[in-house]
């Protein structure tokens, strides 16, 4: 360096020493471990701490890392409910759902369920019925997406899911082609082995009626617990 140059800096560093010398401020941008300004607008100054916080980083409740792991996990669903009919009417289910989950996100599972007929005798249904035990089978893919619902302080880890399948169902003693779709929501409790969920199945299937028959679109709402193995708890279930 120059003779010139050194005297220079030292003029500037007499003159403004707080400029060259002085500690910078910190950064809330730094706190929030930001390495690039094109991020910079997801940072907010949280007024508690006066550090800068990415309000679009993902909060440990919904990181696969520390939540639930269902990764080659068998959940075994003992439900029952109500079940909705075009023709078979209104009446009660009760069944079970075995789901191998390949990981976090997709699962092969398989659905039995039994139900009584309730049939309104009036109906024209109700004229070629032989036998009131009706039962229904299909395997699944399910495809699970994380949540989490804040209930006052606490944050209760949970799973949205759909559900489509194939199976048969038995009416009338026959067996039918069966189809399946819907969803539902499980909610963890905390202990590695134990949930409740809550299903919404929608049946697509055909009816023996009178003269011709029919292709109905039933409804099935379930709720029931599910028992989970083996377990491998999370650091959230741990603690």
């Amino acid at each position: 360096m120059s003779k010139i140059a050194t005297l220079t800096l030292l003029a500037l560093a007499l003159l403004f020493p707080s400029t060259l010398f002085a500690e910078p401020p910190d950064a809330p941008l730094d706190s929030a471990g930001i390495e690039d300004e094109s991020s910079s607008s997801d940072i907010i100054l949280d007024p508690k701490s006066n550090k800068g916080v990415n309000i679009h980083a993902v909060p440990p409740i919904l990181d696969h890392q520390y939540r639930h792991r269902k990764k080659n996990q068998f959940e075994i669903n003992i439900n029952g409910g109500a079940y909705l009919g075009n023709s078979i009417g209104q009446t009660w289910v009760a069944g079970t759902k075995m789901t191998y989950w390949l990981n976090n996100s997709v699962g092969l599972g398989v659905n039995y369920s039994f139900s009584k007929l309730l049939t309104n005798r009036g109906s024209p249904f109700c004229s070629v019925i032989t036998d009131s035990n009706m039962h229904a089978m299909s395997g699944q893919v399910v495809l699970s997406q994380a949540a989490a619902l804040r209930t006052g302080a606490k944050v209760l880890e949970m799973d949205f899911y759909a559900m489509i399948g194939m199976g048969a169902m038995r009416l009338n003693r026959q067996w039918e082609p069966m189809g399946e779709i819907g969803g539902g929501v499980k909610f963890y409790t905390g202990k590695p082995w134990l949930a409740f969920r809550i299903d919404v199945d929608n049946y697509v299937h055909n009816t023996p009626q009178p003269g011709k028959d029919s292709i109905d679109f039933d409804v099935m709402i379930t709720g029931g617990v599910s028992f989970l193995f083996p377990s491998n708890p999370s650091p959230y279930e741990m603690k």
